[in-house]
């Protein structure tokens, strides 16, 4: 991105404009919605971590999705429409999954020109959550590549909905360290930067982040976590389009037609052959079939009432939607 003199300092400007993170660019955040695969961690490539610089190209199209687990689809939404919204005041948003609700975090954010602020989340299941007094920035704007951004925290953690765990305290550390080319399973997104994070914890071991973004729409293409041990990849696939995979919406069309008896039916428009997958919002698979276009799949009898999760995998594609019986 980055043979007159002047006309070199015009090019530069440029390139340090096209790769700089800011507000402009990732204002729509509040209103997209990501798909989220968690992957294999054996299918990562671990040298993708230690791959930095400008101009550089990140080969990460072998991630393998994890058995088993269903897309989760994480958009933002009022705090208002959360039942924690009083424990969190400072926040503007919720980042959550509306069909797993009852089994995922709620995530609480503050989403302003110069940054996008992590204050707090809560486990419906355990009642567990975090609060933060001083919250902690995980992107700032404008944000260059080679910038470095160091920011405390302070927090308090609950074991259950009213008792107080622990006090903490930390700083967390962001470098842009890296900017080129992303490859997914579903294609190439050359606008990416690579933005690093260090956590330590007055209680625990430093966690450690890094993040893909695209950098001109804001969007997370993947995510590598680490802590203690414990790693969690995400790919960020479901409603990205790039030009190398793209999938035309007629393609992958989808009625969802209820008979009237309270066993809906999903039938398939466009093309070929699919796989249809089950699961319901504990992440348990509960079906899977292959159809061609034109057929119907009916949800049995035998499930019980409420949101179940269908993906459909047509050739190099996929899809997740919701379905409420």
């Amino acid at each position: 991105m980055k043979k007159q003199l002047f006309g070199g300092f015009i090019l530069l400007a440029v390139a340090a404009q096209s790769q700089t993170l800011t507000y402009a660019n990732f204002s729509g955040i509040p209103n997209q919605t990501i798909t989220c695969n968690l992957a294999q961690n054996s299918s990562f490539n671990t040298a993708l971590l230690t791959t930095t610089g400008n101009g550089v190209t990140w080969n990460a199209s072998g991630l393998l999705q994890a058995p088993s687990t269903p897309s989760i689809n994480l958009g933002y939404h009022p705090v208002s429409s959360t039942p924690y919204a009083s424990l969190f005041p400072m926040a503007d948003m919720s980042r959550y999954d509306p069909a797993l609700a009852s089994v995922m975090n709620y995530e609480y954010y503050q989403f302003n020109t110069d940054s996008m602020t992590y204050v707090g989340e809560y486990e419906p299941s355990s009642g567990q959550h975090e609060i933060f007094q001083n919250p902690e920035k995980f992107l700032v704007f404008p944000f260059s590549y080679g910038q470095t951004f160091t920011d405390n925290y302070a927090k308090t953690n609950y074991s259950n909905a009213t008792t107080i765990s622990s006090y903490q305290t930390g700083i967390r550390t962001l470098n842009y360290n890296g900017y080129g080319t992303l490859i997914l399973p579903q294609g190439s997104f050359p606008n990416t930067a690579l933005i690093t994070s260090s956590r330590t914890n007055s209680l625990g071991p430093t966690a450690y982040d890094y993040w893909w973004y695209d950098v001109s729409s804001g969007m997370m293409l993947m995510n590598y976590h680490t802590n203690a041990g414990t790693t969690t990849i995400g790919y960020f696939n479901g409603n990205l389009t790039t030009s190398v995979h793209n999938t035309p919406e007629q393609d992958m069309q989808v009625k969802v037609i209820n008979n009237g008896q309270g066993n809906p039916s999903l039938q398939l428009c466009g093309n070929g052959n699919y796989t249809l997958t089950v699961w319901n919002v504990s992440g348990e698979e509960l079906a899977g079939v292959n159809l061609k276009a034109g057929e119907e799949y009916i949800l049995p009898e035998s499930f019980e009432p409420g949101v179940y999760i269908v993906k459909l995998i047509h050739d190099k594609y996929s899809r997740t939607i919701h379905v409420v019986k």
